[in-house]
């Protein structure tokens, strides 16, 4: 989220923003089942269940499906092209490559986190309002991203992050040529790998990208620690291989790049007297010398007050809310926005028009005209109450209070009904008494509203 917005509360769903800090240390020198096969037990017993060809095997499929797509959730156990996802440490016995290494050690400290109750899990519909235990990592969540030696920038394939468990193969050779010998110790430990969250879920979500970002590089040591000592004669070869920059080469880029002669007027002008009493009249003045209206200001605070505690589900009474959007044709939001007003409903939209605040404001204007109508921009409505499609309505009963879903505030699926569709609003309330009788009595003052 913008954090201008933020600070200026466009946005009024407070209670489902997340507050919390990023923290990015975690060291696994000091975690004593990082290199310990044995101790790792103590959290993940479950991989005697795996040790086995048909188990192995079928890591085989997780590794096609990662290449061409994403892995394969139920298939926890495997990491995809790039093995077992069993021990959690950093033990690889076996010779797989500076970044495919990176890549299985990725995975493989994330998993340990999530069974850890570190990591938490963000996505899905479980995740609309905060996060939610998930011991067993969700493969699918993750992507990874190459930033050492040779960051990942570009895209390849029309991609820059890769899903966990996809080839190597596809992304990183071209990656793994800076070093003479793609496998040695030098260049296997100096890979970094930063992994960031994501969510493929298909149901409406929180527009938040929940981005944790884990050094690999730490996490190699029982990698390289068998392969040949790096010897002075291969330190001396990396220095010789750096540039020299000189006081010649210094020179000629301070010529190269000098800036403009700086004109520096001989004469200083001359300095007025001060005056003894400072000139009232010389202050800039406002256009207009209209009074301001304090009384009429402090009712449309009011109302604007009045209308967001509504679409919060916090007033006092039914609350009837009108999802649309500004791509929506320009009689149609005319239509709404003016019975809107006449019933006392809120308008909410999802965002800014091209993510300009000046835009969106320059659109909205002219639609609201002198109505008094109350239009917010409030993207975790939509989230709350699932709107796919506009326009859509949402009727609140009365009474209706917030429920707590982890780290925010939602309104209760007992308490509101929703409908969508092209028509007017008479017509939507009208289909709701009709559709659910038990909402009648809180859609009648809206239309009561609306017939006068």
């Amino acid at each position: 989220m913008n954090p201008v917005l933020y600070y200026l509360e466009v946005v009024t769903d407070f209670p489902c923003l997340e507050k919390g800090s990023l923290d990015l240390a975690y060291l696994t020198e000091v975690d004593p089942l990082w290199a310990d096969d044995e101790l790792t037990l103590i959290i993940n017993p479950d991989a005697a269940l795996f040790a086995n060809p048909v188990a192995i095997a079928a890591c085989a499929a997780d590794c096609v499906a990662a290449s061409v797509g994403f892995g394969i959730r139920e298939v926890f156990w495997c990491a995809g092209c790039q093995g077992g996802l069993y021990p959690m440490n950093g033990h690889v016995p076996y010779h797989l490559g500076g970044v495919r290494t990176a890549a299985l050690m990725a995975q493989r400290l994330t998993a340990k986190m999530h069974r850890e109750l570190i990591a938490w899990a963000w996505h899905g519909q479980a995740g609309l309002c905060g996060p939610y235990f998930a011991p067993v990592m969700d493969k699918t969540a993750y992507k990874t991203q190459l930033t050492h030696p040779i960051p990942n920038t570009a895209k390849e394939a029309g991609k820059c992050c890769q899903p966990f468990g996809r080839t190597t193969v596809l992304w990183a050779l071209a990656r793994s040529t800076r070093c003479a010998a793609r496998t040695s110790p030098s260049c296997s430990s100096e890979k970094g790998t930063a992994v960031s969250a994501t969510d493929r879920s298909h149901l409406p979500a929180l527009q938040r990208r929940a981005l944790i970002s884990l050094l690999a590089a730490s996490a190699l040591p029982t990698v390289w620690a068998a392969g040949p000592a790096i010897t002075e004669a291969d330190i001396e070869r990396a220095r010789r291989s750096q540039p020299t920059v000189t006081e010649q080469d210094i020179e000629q880029a301070r010529r190269k790049h000098s800036l403009p002669p700086i004109d520096i007027p001989t004469t200083t002008p001359a300095i007025p007297p001060a005056t003894t009493t400072p000139s009232i009249d010389a202050l800039p003045q406002p256009v207009t010398r209209t009074p301001i209206d304090l009384e009429a200001l402090a009712r449309g605070y009011a109302s604007q007050t009045d209308a967001m505690e509504a679409a919060q589900g916090l007033a006092k009474g039914p609350g009837l809310l009108v999802f649309v959007s500004l791509a929506m044709p320009r009689p149609t939001l005319q239509r709404l926005i003016d019975q809107a007003a006449r019933a006392r409903a809120s308008v909410i939209l999802r965002g800014l028009a091209n993510g300009s605040l000046r835009q969106t404001v320059a659109q909205v204007q002219p639609l609201i005209g002198q109505r008094q109508v109350a239009v917010q921009i409030d993207p975790q409505a939509f989230d709350r109450f699932a709107i796919t499609r506009v326009p859509s309505f949402v009727l609140l009963r009365d009474g209706t209070r917030p429920e707590s879903c982890a780290a925010g505030s939602c309104a209760p699926p007992e308490a509101f009904l929703r409908t969508a569709g092209d028509v007017s609003l008479h017509y939507a309330l009208e289909h709701i008494q009709r559709a659910a009788p038990a909402f009648r009595a809180d859609a009648a003052p809206f239309l009561a509203r609306l017939r006068n």
